[in-house]
């Protein structure tokens, strides 16, 4: 059997072959809530970065989704 010699990279990041998937979904992971602590840090800071953050994911959701948000506003505001 022939000794291959492979080196694996992740966005030019050297990985473990055996084991990148899972090493690359738990820093994948790691960075989100790190940008959800930062966004909120953010927010807490500038309205003005809620208001774009909020903008931009109405319009990037399915209906379905819209659809939940709205009743959750609906039942946690009280109103129609």
């Amino acid at each position: 059997m022939e000794d291959l010699n492979v080196s694996c990279y992740v966005d030019d990041q050297l990985v473990n072959c055996e084991t990148w998937e899972t090493e690359t979904v738990d820093t994948k992971l790691k960075q989100r809530r790190q940008l959800c602590d930062d966004l909120y840090w953010l927010i807490k800071q500038d309205k003005d970065i809620a208001e774009e953050i909020m903008d931009e994911y109405v319009y990037m959701i399915d209906d379905t989704r819209a659809h939940e948000l709205m009743k959750l506003c609906k039942d946690e505001l009280g109103t129609d």
